[in-house]
């Protein structure tokens, strides 16, 4: 409660929205097991999409990176083979694949 207190209070010109949906959180609702079920993350490298990646991972999930910079995606994926099992990220494995796109190019994006 202590937390739901603090965020409602930061994000006040949202307030309206973030609250309705705060009262139906459930934090158990995030408990998921996503062993094969295929995931395409944007912007895998950045804040967020690290993040992303990392807990998919961690429950299972066949991850599709989508990055700009190869130096970053397997940096991405030395990470997330340091953090869970070496099986999500080792060679020949399809349970984490890099695609290096520019996002902004349709032409590559349809190539995915």
């Amino acid at each position: 409660m202590q937390i739901t207190n603090h965020i409602s209070s930061t994000f006040i010109p949202f307030r309206g929205g973030f609250q309705s949906a705060c009262r139906s959180f459930d934090l158990l609702d995030l408990n998921v097991d996503c062993t094969g079920k295929v995931f395409m993350v944007t912007g895998a490298t950045g804040t967020l999409g690290r993040a992303v990646v990392m807990e998919l991972a961690k429950k299972g999930g066949i991850i599709h990176l989508v990055c700009q910079n190869n130096e970053k995606g397997e940096s991405l994926r030395q990470l997330v083979a340091d953090t869970t099992s070496k099986e999500v990220s080792k060679e020949g494995s399809n349970r984490l694949t890099i695609h290096f796109c520019a996002c902004t190019c349709q032409t590559l994006i349809f190539s995915l």
